[in-house]
């Protein structure tokens, strides 16, 4: 089900671990202005584009809208809570099996799997900020989640140079520094790269709902 909607590589996850040195080196040599990682003379673009290529999310042309409080109230609503429940919650109704209708299963995917690996941040809840797009789970294909993810990313390299704390989804540095490593420079060889670093999301989600637990 989860393939129908166009999410299918979230599946070939299996873990998203990432040594927070190593990042933290990689984010380093970021240059915002270019949106580039500059290593020894060496550089690579990181764009919505390059987020497609290693994660193979949907590029549409809907943008997330800003009604924040009307994207809660959805949720609440979806799932009979008066208050937002934390990402635990939307993962332990996928483990367990509850009878749940396919526009619930996917809003608890992708929440976990925007909250835990593509759009982390330092809370246990979901953030308002993306929850608006599950309104309409027909049209989730046409949201451009390549750039929803891309932005949140660098919006986090941002952070991290006034605070120097980490965000966003980090797999995304450590597979563009593996690409400058090697001197890849050609699409088809970034698409190689990352369909060898592919493993399955759903062992990486049930290990954090276990963590969590």
């Amino acid at each position: 089900m989860i393939k129908n909607f166009g999410f299918h590589s979230l599946l070939l996850f299996e873990s998203s671990f990432i040594p927070n040195k190593f990042v933290t080196w990689i984010v380093k040599k970021v240059d915002l202005k270019t949106s580039e990682i500059v290593l020894g003379g060496k550089v690579i673009p990181v764009n919505k584009e390059v987020v497609h290529a290693i994660l193979d999310l949907p590029i549409g042309c809907s943008e997330s809208g800003k009604n924040y409080e009307h994207g809660t109230q959805f949720i609440l609503s979806k799932f009979g809570k008066t208050i937002m429940p934390s990402m635990k919650f939307f993962g332990d109704q996928l483990i367990n099996n509850e009878d749940m209708t396919d526009d619930s299963i996917i809003i608890s995917f992708l929440i976990v799997a925007l909250a835990t690996f593509l759009c982390p941040n330092s809370s246990t809840y979901p953030s308002i900020k993306y929850l608006d797009i599950f309104e309409d789970v027909d049209m989730l294909h046409s949201f451009d989640w390549s750039s929803f993810v891309y932005d949140w990313l660098m919006s986090y390299v941002k952070k991290f140079q006034k605070t120097n704390s980490l965000g966003g989804c980090l797999y995304i540095w450590a597979v563009s520094h593996y690409i400058v490593s090697l001197f890849l420079t050609t699409w088809i060889q970034i698409l190689l790269m990352c369909l060898l670093l592919m493993h399955s999301f759903l062992h990486f989600f049930i290990g954090f709902v276990s963590r969590s637990s």
